[in-house]
């Protein structure tokens, strides 16, 4: 059973994922659909700004950084997402190419949410590196 600690977390995390995830969708939309960028590239930079934003909102509202620098814990959380990044990059193009070519948008929305639970724990125990957590 999961500890109710974590389920809650897991509750912020999930609100708090979904507003980064939002960012990031409206912003790659955004440079695909105004501004012409290769989807790819627009993919990256969205998802740059998505985890920018997702580290603040964790840092307030679901972990806590206990004794690590708000410096550290933001360069840790980009190293965690770098793999979440590259899972979810390969996931958009395999989905773009095949399943849902075509749908951009579509397809970073299901490779976010496979990659979310990968996030939320590796976020929990090497971002924010407190044993509260």
């Amino acid at each position: 059973m999961i500890k109710s600690k974590m389920l809650e977390q897991l509750l912020r995390y999930m609100l708090v994922g979904g507003a980064a995830t939002i960012v990031d969708l409206s912003f790659f939309g955004m440079l695909i659909y105004f501004f012409s960028f290769n989807y790819i590239i627009a993919a990256i930079l969205g998802a740059c700004l998505g985890v920018y934003i997702n580290f603040l909102l964790c840092d307030a509202f679901v972990f806590k950084r206990g004794n690590i620098s708000f410096r550290d814990a933001l360069t840790r959380h980009y190293i965690a997402s770098s793999g979440g990044i590259i899972i979810n990059l390969m996931l958009f193009r395999f989905w773009e190419r095949s399943i849902i070519s075509g749908q951009p948008i579509l397809g970073r929305l299901f490779a976010a949410a496979l990659t979310f639970v990968l996030n939320f724990f590796v976020f929990r125990r090497f971002s924010f590196l407190n044993k509260a957590n």
